[in-house]
């Protein structure tokens, strides 16, 4: 038998998932998308949060554009996330309405800043919604392979309990037996699907 390497492993899972969430047809996605909105909005870590990341939605991701609405109604104060440089960590910019929104690495919309205040450390966030391609029941991530929200949140782990939560949003058949976590893997608190909320074990 060929031996087939951790990363190489890693690869081909997040192929599988990737096709996994594209079968989902648009109308399962958009019903799933305002049942795990529905889910998290109603949520004390939620409520009690007062500076909340979220993720522009791409491709067939689970769709945010619902939770931001409403984050902004309820004058939560919203940002999203920055790429500073390749191989580094985020910024998270706020998301003010009716400001433009312009487009970065990867074509992905992002705020612009209209005041220093409005670029955010990490650390100073409340709870952060976070995009995967697959999740376990012990709260490990798979991401798209590019680092970035584990090299920002590196200081979670060894900080139990410092702010902020992560939580991350997805599909409930993105959900798999097991993720092979990498040692520089950062985990999530929890979990939302269309289900409802899965916690990371204590």
């Amino acid at each position: 038998m060929p031996f087939s390497s951790p990363s190489t492993q890693r690869a081909e899972l997040r192929r599988q998932l990737r096709e996994v969430r594209r079968r989902l047809t648009p109308a399962q996605r958009s019903a799933a998308s305002l049942a795990a909105t529905t889910h998290l909005l109603a949520h004390p870590w939620y409520r009690q949060a007062r500076r909340i990341a979220l993720y522009w939605p791409v491709g067939s991701e689970v769709d945010t554009t619902a939770l931001m609405a409403a984050a902004l109604r309820d004058r939560k104060r919203v940002f999203l996330p920055a790429i500073v440089c390749r191989g580094g960590g985020l910024l998270f910019v706020r998301l003010r309405p009716g400001i433009p929104l312009g487009r970065r690495r990867h074509g992905i919309p992002q705020p612009r800043p209209v005041r220093t205040a409005d670029v955010l450390a990490c650390r100073r966030l409340d709870l952060v919604v976070v995009p995967l391609l697959g999740f376990d029941d012990r709260g490990h991530r798979l991401g798209s392979g590019a680092g970035y929200y584990d090299r920002s949140f590196a200081f979670r782990p060894v900080l139990p309990g410092v702010r902020p939560r992560l939580v991350g949003l997805a599909f409930a058949a993105q959900q798999v037996p097991q993720v092979a976590a990498a040692d520089w893997d950062v985990p999530l608190d929890a979990v939302v699907t269309e289900n409802g909320w899965q916690f990371r074990p204590a």
